[in-house]
């Protein structure tokens, strides 16, 4: 058998199929631990805000604060399992991209495979940076809803996931069809 990267786009078609099929995993960890960091360093030292009851700190009070809501916080380590929930449910919507990616690599085309997941890790990512910045004027001034935003982007994300991966599909499929027809224009030519 001959190497791989030998026949032609064999070696880097490999990578580059797999570079953009692990593209929402690696993306959307970086893009939720980039919004909750930033998140959390806006609401350091502010008085007030939602967390400022539970801790000083504000990612001690968010866990403590989640742990509360889940009903958790009389459980030992509850708010650590309370955190490990709530990031979990942020990332599902990038899973359901990472699966859906598997789901059509092999029937579909690279210009499809990098569109889908380009496009949807995109939207995903413009989301939950858009929901979390919403989310941080609720959490610093505090008031009758303290939180509520915070606690409804996860939520929302699946929701919003969802489209995002039919809308990338969408967009994938279209621009795979103008790729085939100015294949076949440039045949005929």
């Amino acid at each position: 058998m001959s190497d791989p990267s030998v026949l032609p786009g064999g070696g880097k078609t490999m990578f580059r199929r797999r570079f953009f099929r692990w593209l929402p995993l690696g993306a959307g960890a970086g893009v939720l631990l980039a919004c909750w960091s930033l998140l959390m360093l806006s609401l350091r030292g502010i008085q007030g805000s939602c967390f400022s009851t539970w801790s000083d700190d504000p990612v001690t009070g968010t866990a403590k604060a989640l742990a509360h809501d889940l009903n958790l916080f009389n459980v030992p380590g509850g708010f650590l399992l309370a955190a490990w929930i709530y990031a979990g449910v942020s990332y599902i919507p990038f899973v359901l991209l990472w699966a859906c990616l598997l789901l059509t690599e092999r029937s579909r085309s690279d210009r499809f495979l990098v569109t889908f997941s380009t496009v949807g890790t995109a939207l995903l990512a413009l989301y939950y940076a858009v929901g979390f910045t919403a989310a941080q004027g609720d959490l610093a001034h505090g008031g009758m809803l303290c939180g509520m935003a915070f606690d409804l982007v996860p939520i929302a994300g699946v929701i919003v996931g969802g489209g995002a991966i039919i809308l990338s599909a969408v967009v994938a499929l279209l621009v795979e069809l103008a790729g085939r027809s100015m294949t076949r224009r440039r045949g005929l030519s």
